[in-house]
């Protein structure tokens, strides 16, 4: 089972249990969330602060490096950061979380043991985060549009993406990949049919080299505004997240 992005560890939870709550939260009644764009239900924050009397002052980001580069900045004065598992190590590293504790966590046993033992292999112990939200990384296509201009064209398969006589096709019509390099790389050694998990940077090469081909045939790099462009008809074929793809099939 492989998690990438929307394996997240958080100290939000369903019912929003805070367990880094310092005495200064009290006093100033209120906690300061950081969280991927669009990855909170719609009357969370206001149930919570109904439930509670804290205020929320919740922030968003649209890439794990833009959430990266400002935790490790340091003082980011947030008080629970939604980001995703894989990035745990460094910032355990760099003393950037408190531990949880767990005693303030009386759903913690609802956690499925399966998911928390994969994230153990980021933060040993799950000592500092939880689990809130995991999903896959794939392609969404314009059925009508690809059929156009590929009508044997596999769409279970990323050669449809990753073959330059299939991706010069599509040029036309418009491809579109995450700008999320630790997405892509786990997504292109699953199809290299390499170890997601690999540490020989001789991998990484045959990443990059498989993109070399098609890169001209990509019109972006983008996180945030493919979601309107595969019913619209400006895309084709977008890389893109699980989430993002129910709401666009939606």
């Amino acid at each position: 089972m492989k998690l990438s992005r929307r394996t997240t560890l958080t100290a939000l939870g369903g019912a929003l249990a805070l367990p880094y709550v310092r005495p200064s939260w009290a006093q100033a009644g209120t906690v300061n969330v950081y969280n991927w764009a669009d990855y909170i239900g719609e009357t969370t924050l206001s149930d919570f602060e109904a439930q509670t009397g804290i205020g929320v002052v919740y922030d968003t980001y649209s890439s794990a490096e833009e959430a990266q580069a400002k935790m490790l900045a340091g003082s980011s004065g947030y008080d629970v950061v939604d980001h995703a598992g894989v990035d745990m190590p460094r910032a355990i590293t760099a003393g950037i979380y408190e531990k949880l504790d767990k005693s303030l966590l009386p759903n913690w046993k609802n956690l499925d043991t399966e998911v928390l033992r994969i994230l153990a292999g980021w933060d040993p112990g799950n000592d500092y985060g939880m689990p809130y939200m995991w999903g896959s990384v794939g392609f969404t296509y314009n059925v009508d549009m690809v059929l156009e201009r590929i009508p044997d064209a596999d769409m279970t398969s990323m050669d449809l993406i990753f073959k330059p006589e299939n991706a010069e096709k599509l040029a036309d019509c418009g491809i579109s990949i995450l700008d999320s390099p630790t997405d892509i790389m786990l997504m292109v050694l699953k199809y290299l049919g390499l170890d997601g998990d690999t540490t020989n940077v001789a991998d990484y090469d045959k990443v990059v080299e498989a993109f070399k081909p098609i890169r001209q045939y990509i019109r972006t790099f983008d996180n945030t505004n493919y979601l309107n462009a595969i019913p619209n008809g400006e895309l084709c074929a977008i890389n893109n997240w699980s989430g993002d793809y129910a709401t666009a099939a939606g």
